[in-house]
């Protein structure tokens, strides 16, 4: 999978560069972890989301 964030969607939601690197070489990744973590890109808040399922989630520092 490939993942591309903007520089301003990074500072503005604090997503770790070196956190998602280390991530993707360690994790696997599926289509199962697709809608949680598009859910979470785009801050949607509904039952359906899974936070283990997204992949951004330990790699964000946004305090709600």
């Amino acid at each position: 999978m490939l993942l591309w964030l903007s520089e301003d969607y990074q500072k503005r939601y604090q997503v770790d560069q070196n956190c998602l690197q280390k991530q993707a070489q360690t994790q696997h990744y599926s289509q199962d972890n697709l809608f949680s973590t598009l859910l979470g890109l785009t801050g949607v808040e509904t039952k359906y989301y899974q936070a283990a399922d997204d992949i951004l989630q330990t790699c964000r520092r946004v305090s709600e």
